[in-house]
């Protein structure tokens, strides 16, 4: 400690199977340099205002430990779909000056397959990091669904009203969903210029791309009055112009809330809550929305004690959402936001990056750090790879239900179904949940151990 090290950099290898012939090549290893964001007058928490919070996720080079600092790594492993169920070891390589230390890797790989893409979509909204440059663009859609999360505005940046060229919207769109896109937001319309869509509507039905496509409700995050006097008037009308088209709308409960979007953005704190929501949500499809501050809605319970995917918070809190989800029936995440708000870059130091937005409240200026997961023009986040850790845990939930017919064993199949239910280890409620990783951690590695017992399929 102390010493400072000039040339700090972490190599890898393959990983053998031990007792076994299963190799998962170093092509399948993924190594970072993380670097920092500093987030100016963060109260969240307060103990750790202004301090360089880990994040940028940055192609590997050596770097520098200096003083009493450290040289942060992340490495990520892909595990093969035709990897062999088993132990796998190997090593990384951490050389320091001229000095090489082997740092011994153990993998266990599970007895089951998840999907390429968990069948759960989580959306952002984003912007061009190279205004014009749909190349760059095209990017950031990969990068994100490289993380199984839904760039919305693949489809409505790419159309606009009143064209009848649909060359750049075929190419991204087709694009991204080859790349696994599970949902893409249309041009938005107003009360006056609704009958603006119909082009888009009928090459959306040539391309059979509707399954995929929704549109913005007229007014966003609306309060009573304006919901039932301006939202629901203009769901009607938009149903009659395109009935498969469907609606999404940000808003608290309120009466009659089916009768205003199909797809429900429902804050955790707002109205009277997840259990109350789940059980209220109408015909309309629940999702969860992760916002700095929503507006226009009462809250009842405060909002610092439930998840928030903003930088300066725990971890955990950006894997939780997933269990939130299915401990509630929820079909869909909303993160505001994909790059909206991107910090920028400390000119030098290519590992330091800065947040100081002059937005004020209530429009997310009450917490910096919220409004961006990625860096520009397409580096991704620490929390990215959270979340795509918790579509992962999504994703072994769905797996266990689905193959809950063949456990056999009593004891076994009751431990399941209570993981199910979601065990008090992860959560109680969305507000009350264990701060400590270890009981997301080990609550999926029994997940995997009990899928591992059973026959692959």
């Amino acid at each position: 400690m102390g010493k400072e090290l000039k040339n700090v950099i972490i190599k890898t290898g393959s990983l053998k199977q031990l007792n076994g012939k299963g190799v998962i090549a170093k092509s399948n290893i993924n190594i970072y340099r993380v670097g920092r964001v500093k987030i100016i007058n963060s109260i969240c928490p307060a103990s750790m205002s202004e301090q360089l919070w880990p994040d940028p996720l940055l192609p590997n080079k050596a770097q520098k430990a200096e003083k009493m600092d450290l040289a942060l790594f992340w490495v990520e492993i892909k595990v093969p779909k035709e990897a062999l169920s088993g132990d796998y070891t190997g090593e990384l390589q951490l050389t320091a000056d001229g000095e090489t230390v082997p740092v011994r890797l153990k993998l266990h790989v599970y007895n089951f397959t998840l999907p390429g893409r968990v069948p759960f979509p989580v959306a952002v909204w984003t912007k061009n990091p190279v205004k014009g440059n749909m190349e760059i663009y095209r990017q950031v859609f990969a990068e994100f669904l490289q993380h199984g999360i839904d760039p919305l505005n693949a489809g409505k940046d790419t159309w606009k009203l009143n064209s009848n060229d649909f060359g750049e919207f075929d190419k991204t769109v087709s694009f991204c969903l080859e790349h696994g896109q599970q949902v893409f937001e249309i041009s938005r319309v107003s009360d006056k210029n609704k009958e603006k869509l119909k082009p888009l509507y009928e090459h959306l039905k040539e391309k059979k791309w509707l399954d995929q496509a929704i549109v913005y409700t007229n007014k966003d995050e609306a309060d009573k009055n304006t919901y039932e006097t301006k939202n629901i008037p203009f769901y009607r009308e938009m149903k009659k112009l395109y009935p498969e088209l469907r609606i999404f709308a940000a808003t608290e409960y309120h009466p009659n809330l089916d009768q205003g979007c199909d797809i429900w953005l429902n804050d955790l704190s707002t109205g009277k809550g997840m259990d109350f929501a789940a059980k209220n949500r109408g015909k309309a499809v629940l999702w969860n929305y992760y916002c700095g501050l929503p507006i226009n809605c009462d809250f009842f319970a405060p909002l610092e004690s439930a998840p928030q995917m903003m930088v300066e918070r725990l971890g955990v809190e950006h894997r939780l959402p997933f269990w939130i989800a299915w401990k509630y029936g929820v079909k869909g995440i909303f993160i505001f936001a994909g790059n909206l708000y991107v910090p920028k870059k400390i000119a030098d130091d290519s590992m330091l990056w800065k947040e100081d937005r002059t937005a004020r409240w209530p429009y997310c200026g009450y917490k910096n750090g919220a409004g961006f997961l990625m860096y520009p023009p397409h580096i991704p986040g620490i929390r990215m790879k959270i979340i795509r850790d918790g579509l992962e845990d999504y994703g072994y939930l769905m797996e266990l239900q689905k193959r809950i017919p063949q456990i056999t064993d009593a004891g076994l199949r009751k431990e399941a179904e209570e993981i199910l239910k979601i065990p008090v280890s992860v959560m109680i409620d969305s507000h009350y949940f264990n701060r400590n990783p270890n009981g997301i951690i080990e609550t999926r590695d029994k997940i995997g151990k009990i899928l591992d017992a059973l026959p692959k399929k």
